[in-house]
């Protein structure tokens, strides 16, 4: 992966720089949004966007769970899902339903290795928000939750062989939770654990939003004559506060209402607060025709 510090966002640095001192790290906020990359630039999903930041530090690839689908193997390639199936217990060709005891025990030998020359593997905790019920915590998921705390004050970092056979840096094979927010879990998995680290996911900046917009220019039906430049600076400041998959979405409602570039104006409004035909009686040809006439 290039080192071009605009390759890839600050929060997923942090995690590629951290993994030698962090066994785990929960990722909040804007977690349900696609991921800016660039050299070159486009726009990927989170998993995909955590799977390109440590294929090239010798990961052999993410062990995905959620409550809904179980434990999967990612990318869901053959000789990813191989490799990947004796760490997660079970032949990962395709998803495994598994309950949370189950994976207290895929958290163990991720992070605790048998020795430190096991595969490099992160496992992803998805949708971790709702293990816990409102303002409640069930048995299974308090065992579980204590299990991963001590998961990660027990973690071994994993040698990376370099191509002369000679051992290379130590990383931690993480745990990384995905939550909406932080409190949705148990504060004292957190409290003074030194090995877990919390990383916000901000909504994208302006000069990201201006990248994506640029990149979203060739999907855009009709252009108007406008130039892209100042499609990109316009969409990007009427966007503020609003995710890629948003922006990704007003392109796509512009073209349905046939909106071109000079337009976009009209389809982020059309896209906050709903329909903005010419049926408003602000904006009908009756109304026009009598403020002519100084009626």
């Amino acid at each position: 992966m290039s080192q071009d510090p605009t390759a890839m966002p600050k929060w997923l640095r942090d995690v590629q720089q951290l993994l030698g001192i962090r066994a785990q790290f929960i990722l909040t906020g804007n977690i349900r949004d696609d991921v800016f990359l660039g050299a070159p630039d486009r726009l990927e999903s989170l998993m995909e966007a955590l799977w390109q930041a440590l294929q090239p530090l010798g990961y052999a690839g993410l062990l995905v769970w959620d409550r809904v689908d179980g434990l999967r193997a990612y990318p869901p390639e053959p000789a990813r899902q191989q490799a990947l199936s004796s760490i997660g217990g079970q032949d990962l060709v395709r998803a495994q339903p598994m309950g949370l005891e189950s994976l207290a025990g895929v958290v163990r030998r991720v992070s605790v290795p048998a020795d430190r020359q096991s595969p490099r593997v992160a496992l992803v905790v998805d949708f971790a928000s709702r293990l816990r019920g409102e303002n409640q915590t069930s048995d299974d998921a308090r065992n579980f939750f204590v299990a991963a705390e001590k998961a990660a004050l027990e973690a071994r970092p994993v040698a990376r062989r370099n191509a002369d056979g000679t051992a290379g840096s130590l990383l931690f094979n993480p745990v990384i939770w995905l939550s909406n927010r932080g409190p949705d879990l148990p504060h004292w998995l957190t409290v003074d654990n030194e090995r877990i680290r919390s990383i916000p996911i901000p909504l994208p900046l302006g000069d990201m939003r201006y990248r994506v917009a640029l990149n979203l220019w060739p999907r855009l039906t009709s252009k108007d004559e406008v130039a892209v430049e100042t499609f990109a600076r316009e969409f990007a400041m009427l966007t503020d506060n609003m995710s890629f998959t948003a922006m990704q979405d007003i392109v796509a409602l512009a073209n349905r209402q046939d909106l071109g570039a000079s337009d976009i104006k009209q389809a982020v409004q059309s896209f906050r607060v709903g329909d903005t035909s010419l049926k408003s009686p602000w904006r009908g040809a009756q109304l026009r025709t009598r403020i002519s006439d100084a009626e």
